[in-house]
Parts: structure tokens; C-alpha cells; sequence
């Protein structure tokens, strides 16, 4: 596994103990370990997933910011509002077949307006390449994705091999809701722009508490 790829995964493992390097951008250039994991600057997980670090990275390739032209092009501002179907829209990624295999949000208490770091990863479990797509997030009273769903962001997803797979680190605002116990929701490919062989297991979620 690529070196920087395990950071990313790594910082994402690593919230519930503590921030993570470059909640400031600033914190990615200033040369210390600003989160004390022992890594510094690009090399800590939470630099590595920015821009300025090289961005999204799979499978040991890395794809630059967060994603390459033709996913910044699928990457869609709207949020899909439907639940998900096992009819595509698109024609891309076929034999492909993605999963959330790894989401966490730090810190997991927040209150309305603030930023949260939501750190993903999304295997192909498929046969075939996807198609470039995107992953939502959203904040929900229970745990499952759809349209009562409170939007948070989005991130463009690259095009991952087959048996490979990518992770990002994106900081999302948390909707201004009323304080609950609530649940952030994924879903990749929820524009249905990849064909894939299973449309029934691209959701996500962990917990995070919405305080006054």
C-alpha cells in the first residue's frame, strides 16, 4: 500500500484521539508536528489528502487535488435527493462495484456552522476500472441515507481499478440543525454516473453529535 495512502487511513483512525495536521493549511508548511504522530508536514495524513500535498490518492497513484478534470466534470454541486436504485443513469465503470470501506469524522461532537474532518475510503471491489463519480455526505437522524438528509459536501471520486482502492480527507460544515444524536451519511455514486454490479452497497455512517 502506498506510503501516503496509509497516512491518510491512519490519520482517519487516529481522530477520535485527537486533531489532525492541517486543520490549518498553514500547519502543512511550518515544519512541526503539529499533532505529535511523528510525522511532519506533507507526511502526516492530514496534509497529505490537500492540494498543495498531491490530494486524493489510490491504488499508489496519486490523482491530484480532489480529483482529476474528468471527475471534477462529474462532480455536480446538486445533491442527489433520491434514494439509490439499481438503474444507472451512466454507462461508465462497467464490472465495476464501490464501497464505503472506511469513514470517520472528527471531532464527533460539533455544533451547527462549525467544520468537521471527514475521512473516507472507497473500494472497487469490481472486476472492471469505475467510472470518475462522486461521494455526499450528508447529516441524518438515523442511518440511512436519503432525501430527509441534511446536506454537508461533496467530494469528487477519480477513477479507481479494479480491486483497488482511494481515500480523501474533506472538511465538511455541519447544517444548521437543532441538537440530536445524529448520524454522517455517505454514499458513493449516488448521481448513478458508474454502472455498477451492485447498486445496493455504496452507503456510510458514523456517528456525530450535533451540540447547542
Amino acid at each position: 500500500m502506498n506510503r501516503r495512502l496509509l497516512m491518510i487511513l491512519a490519520a482517519g483512525l487516529m481522530s477520535s484521539c485527537g486533531g489532525s495536521e492541517g486543520a490549518d493549511p498553514a500547519q502543512c508548511a511550518d515544519g512541526k508536528d503539529n499533532d505529535g504522530d511523528g510525522f511532519t508536514d506533507c507526511d502526516d495524513g492530514g496534509c497529505a489528502v490537500l492540494e498543495a500535498c498531491g490530494g486524493f490518492v489510490y491504488n499508489g497513484v496519486e490523482a491530484g487535488g480532489a480529483g482529476d478534470a474528468d471527475a471534477d466534470a462529474d462532480a455536480d454541486a446538486d445533491i442527489d435527493t433520491d434514494t439509490d436504485t439499481d438503474t444507472d443513469t451512466g454507462s461508465t465503470g462497467v464490472g465495476a462495484d464501490l464501497v464505503i470501506s472506511l469513514l470517520t469524522v472528527y471531532p464527533t461532537v460539533a455544533s451547527p456552522g462549525s467544520y468537521v474532518d471527514v475521512t473516507y475510503s472507497v473500494e472497487n471491489q469490481g472486476v472492471g476500472p469505475s467510472g470518475a463519480t462522486q461521494i455526499d455526505f450528508r447529516l441524518s437522524y438515523d442511518t440511512i441515507f436519503d432525501a430527509g438528509d441534511s446536506a454537508m459536501c461533496f467530494d469528487a471520486v477519480p477513477v479507481i481499478p479494479a480491486l483497488g482502492y482511494g481515500a480523501n480527507l474533506v472538511s465538511c460544515p455541519v447544517p444548521i440543525v437543532a441538537p440530536y444524536f445524529y448520524n454522517l451519511v455517505a454514499r458513493v455514486d449516488g448521481l448513478n454516473v458508474v454502472y455498477e454490479t451492485n447498486e445496493f452497497n455504496n452507503d456510510g455512517d458514523t456517528p456525530l453529535t450535533v451540540t447547542p
